[in-house]
């Protein structure tokens, strides 16, 4: 790709995102969305998991949080609770602008002090872009921090440059959206190589990925080689 990908991470106060009501009420609670890595819409991110909130409390808070049209409790501990948020449309705002220039959600906290999200955009370009809708959106917020990315970033999770840059590819065209908006064929011809070796490059990629999560050796998910040498090649 010709321009760097970017990380950013952005904050903004409690007042301009969700359940400012329930973390005004609960002070010590801390929300943290599960699933990211992808372009979520604006009426995801159902799942929520919540911290430092006695159960009882939260329950009673989040059924009458105004943001929260129904909240169901999936499992919970003696440390954090997992909710499924059905939203009401007063959420999709932030979401909207942040979103719709290309952003990949990969981490969203919220505490009473504020929520803090960190975005992957293909560009530039593209931070620029998400930056001004918000601003025409008439949201508070402020940037923390903005990351350059290239294919080195993915070494920290067993990745080559092209692997990286194959997933990357792929969250930004959609492949791993639900339901698709792109296929194999489609990503792969945006990187000059067949759709052969492309899914062979992500399965690879994807078998390094759950051997770091699962902290086993990386080779117990290894792909089998191709017989081909030149696709073999091409998937690294």
């Amino acid at each position: 790709m010709s321009e760097a990908s970017s990380i950013v991470t952005l904050a903004l106060p409690p007042e301009e995102f969700v359940l400012h009501r329930t973390l005004r009420e609960i002070p010590d609670a801390r929300f943290v969305f599960e699933q990211l890595a992808h372009r979520c819409s604006e009426r995801e991110l159902p799942f929520v998991w919540v911290r430092g909130a006695r159960s009882a409390p939260l329950k009673a808070t989040l059924s009458t949080d105004p943001d929260v049209e129904r909240a169901t409790l999936l499992s919970e501990s003696a440390s954090e609770s997992l909710y499924w948020i059905d939203w009401n449309t007063t959420v999709p705002v932030v979401l909207r602008s942040l979103l719709r220039t290309s952003g990949s959600l990969l981490n969203l906290t919220g505490t009473r002090e504020g929520w803090s999200f960190r975005i992957l955009y293909p560009s530039r370009s593209h931070v620029s872009a998400a930056v001004d809708a918000l601003h025409a959106d008439a949201i508070t917020f402020d940037v923390t921090s903005i990351r350059a990315v290239d294919g080195k970033a993915g070494a920290k999770y067993g990745l080559t440059a092209k692997q990286w840059e194959a997933m990357q590819l792929a969250d930004r065209l959609g492949y791993f959206s639900v339901p698709r908006e792109t296929n194999l064929t489609d990503v792969a011809a945006e990187l000059g190589i067949s759709h052969q070796a492309f899914s062979a490059r992500l399965r690879r990629g994807f078998a390094s990925l759950v051997g770091r999560a699962l902290a086993l050796e990386p080779s117990s998910f290894r792909v089998p080689k191709s017989r081909n040498r030149d696709l073999s090649d091409a998937s690294r």
